[in-house]
C-alpha cells in the first residue's frame, strides 16, 4: 500500500504573472525567485521524497486567476530544491489547480500539494 501526504504552505501576496515578467530588470524576478524560495522552504521540513504529486493553489488576489500562477511556480521550485520532488516535469507533476477562495485572508494563497511519498 502506498502513503500519501498531504503539504499545506500559506503565501503573501506573490508577484502577478504580469508583474513577474514585465519587470524591466532580471534582478527583480531573481529576487523574488530567491525571496519565495525561501518562505516556502521555511515551510517544508520532511524527510520523505514523493514519487509525484497535484498542486492546488487556493487564492485571495485582486489577479485574474492566470495571473496566480507564480505561487504554484514558486511551490514546484522549491519542492524541487528541498529534494522532496525529482523535477517539476508531467512525469512529477500530475495535476495543477487555481481556484479562488474568498475565505482566505485578502492578498494570500494556501497551496496544498498532494502526494505519493516513495
Amino acid at each position: 500500500m502506498t502513503d500519501h501526504v498531504e503539504i499545506k504552505i500559506e503565501l503573501g501576496k506573490i508577484p502577478s504573472l504580469n508583474k513577474f515578467y514585465s519587470s524591466p530588470h532580471w534582478t527583480f524576478r531573481s529576487k523574488e525567485k530567491t525571496k519565495w524560495k525561501e518562505i516556502i522552504s521555511d515551510q517544508l521540513d520532511y524527510d520523505f521524497k514523493l514519487k509525484s504529486c497535484s498542486i492546488i493553489a487556493r487564492v485571495n488576489y485582486r489577479y485574474d486567476l492566470d495571473n496566480c500562477i507564480m505561487a504554484i511556480k514558486f511551490t514546484q521550485d522549491a519542492i524541487v530544491d528541498a529534494g522532496l520532488l525529482e523535477d517539476d516535469n508531467k512525469r512529477y507533476i500530475k495535476k495543477l489547480s487555481i481556484i479562488p477562495d474568498p475565505e482566505l485572508p485578502k492578498d494570500s494563497s494556501l497551496i496544498i500539494i498532494k502526494g505519493e511519498i516513495i
